[in-house]
């Protein structure tokens, strides 16, 4: 199968939490030019700069494809995103709402790995086996990016791994799986308090893709706090392992179509710009 267009986003090695005093910044690696003569075809790449340009967050660029890869599912919905960071969109029949609510894996398998010396808690089990300390569960929900009003969004730089130390300190004497299961139901909670504080039309669903639909015990905590049917991206024909994927494929072939991505609802983005910087293929 010969290769027309490659959607690349590059490894994120920084993207700023919002309280940059020279400015919002983002960087990735992994040049264009170098995919293209890799992989023989046209590569757009570098999506996050034009959006940061127009005044956006830069992420969660995510939102900025959804509209096509669920054109299916009903209005309004909410698609969860559970990576390193979880994030919510919100499709209506209108415009489209999108922002980082908090940390997911990263405080997850942060914790994981301090605690099991396992990469992440597989399918949640250790969590699944413990009791939530409501106190811990307060701890991690006082830090002030979750009120925060959108467009919004944070990584790794506050919620890394500095987060996860701080919060072993707070957790004390606690039993490794009760921290994790507090940690899980913080991650739930700080998506069900998103969605009653900054979403106007309650979602007929929760619509959940990334490396988080794994851990039973969060998707279970998700549907008992949020009070929505949670689902896995799979219903309307998305991958879970792949919708970031999907997403720069779409974004990829907007900007070769000269088609405008930017939504101010989404990223903060002045509206009407294409994202990406495009890379011709090699000559045959």
């Amino acid at each position: 199968l010969a290769l027309d267009l490659l959607g690349s986003h590059g490894q994120t090695v920084w993207h700023h939490d919002g309280d940059e005093r020279a400015g919002r910044a983002t960087l990735q690696l992994g040049d264009g030019d170098f995919v293209a003569e890799a992989a023989g075809c046209t590569v757009v790449s570098d999506f996050r700069q034009r959006d940061v340009a127009a005044g956006g967050e830069g992420a969660p660029l995510s939102a900025l494809a959804d509209d096509i890869l669920f054109a299916s599912a009903p209005r309004p919905t909410a698609i969860l995103n559970l990576g390193g960071m979880a994030n919510l969109t919100i499709l209506t029949a209108g415009d489209v709402l999108a922002f980082d609510v908090g940390p997911a894996g990263s405080l997850l398998d942060g914790l994981a790995r301090r605690l099991l010396a396992v990469p992440f808690d597989r399918d949640g089990a250790a969590a699944a086996r413990g009791s939530a300390d409501p106190a811990l569960v307060r701890t991690i929900l006082a830090h002030p990016f979750f009120a925060a009003a959108p467009p919004k969004s944070t990584g790794r730089d506050t919620f890394g791994e500095r987060f996860v130390t701080g919060l072993l300190g707070a957790a004390g004497e606690l039993a490794h799986d009760d921290v994790l299961a507090s940690a899980v139901r913080a991650v739930a909670l700080s998506v069900a308090d998103a969605l009653e504080r900054f979403v106007a039309d309650r979602p007929g669903e929760l619509v959940v893709a990334g490396g988080g639909v794994r851990n039973h015990a969060l998707l279970r905590s998700l549907a008992e706090h949020t009070g929505v049917p949670v689902v896995t991206s799979d219903r309307y024909g998305v991958p879970p392992d792949a919708r970031e994927a999907h997403v720069f494929a779409v974004l990829a072939a907007r900007h070769v179509l000269g088609e405008p991505a930017t939504r101010v609802g989404a990223t903060g983005a002045a509206a009407g710009r294409v994202l990406g910087k495009l890379s011709p293929p090699p000559p045959h």
